[in-house]
């Protein structure tokens, strides 16, 4: 993983009596760590010259630490020479843009989160703007939460808009590390849709007309 580090040692002299520890000690703010600061616990060393090794694990992201090596023994505690680290950055999570159809004033939007990132993201959605062709969140979105585990497919319709408009769309997802966008994609929005009737029947009696009709479809 990137915020681990591989570090190896030797240990050069046994000592008289022989050590009883060696290991590694680091720190992020002491740049000459000892052993008041974190530190491996790696036994009886063998027979020098003894080769060793681990991995410091658990790490902060986009942090330097300062690591060396130490051997102990009753006489005290020696050390070598300092190496620093910088770990990388912590990545950031990531969405794209699947797809967009559209059904009158209607556009129904399709995106995939395929990283959540480290840490985790705590919000996901689309962003989409008829004016603006790469849209933000300063423009009309929606907030859909916290997005389960990668890949995690999502969709949202959205209702209400204008007609026979070009709108341009992109999902986000957002963390601590900031908001990432996917591609954009557009789409025009349908014109209004008529509504339709049927006339099923008249029927006369005396003076009096009565006819039956049916609403087949509302329109928009």
């Amino acid at each position: 993983n990137i915020n681990n580090i591989s570090v190896s040692g030797t240990v050069t002299k046994n000592g008289i009596p022989p050590a009883t520890q060696h290991g590694f000690v680091f720190s992020k703010t002491n740049t000459t760590p000892t052993i008041a600061d974190a530190k491996t616990s790696q036994g009886v060393p063998g027979a020098a010259p003894f080769n060793f090794m681990t991995n410091l694990i658990g790490l902060d992201y986009g942090s330097t630490y300062y690591v060396r090596a130490y051997v102990t023994n009753t006489a005290g505690t020696v050390y070598g020479v300092v190496k620093f680290y910088t770990t990388d950055a912590a990545p950031g999570p990531a969405v794209t843009t699947n797809s967009i159809t559209a059904s009158s004033n209607n556009l129904s939007l399709f995106g995939t989160v395929t990283s959540n990132g480290v840490p985790i993201a705590l919000q996901h959605g689309f962003v989409y703007s008829s004016t603006n062709s790469t849209p933000t969140l300063a423009d009309a979105h929606t907030m859909q939460g916290v997005p389960g585990t990668a890949p995690y497919n999502f969709a949202r319709t959205i209702n209400g808009l204008s007609y026979n408009t070009n709108y341009y769309v992109r999902a986000y997802i957002t963390s601590m590390a900031g908001t990432f966008y996917g591609a954009t994609l557009s789409k025009f929005t349908g014109g209004p849709i008529p509504p339709s009737v049927s006339t099923n029947s008249l029927t006369l009696d005396r003076e009096t007309f009565t006819a039956q009709g049916t609403i087949l479809t509302q329109g928009s």
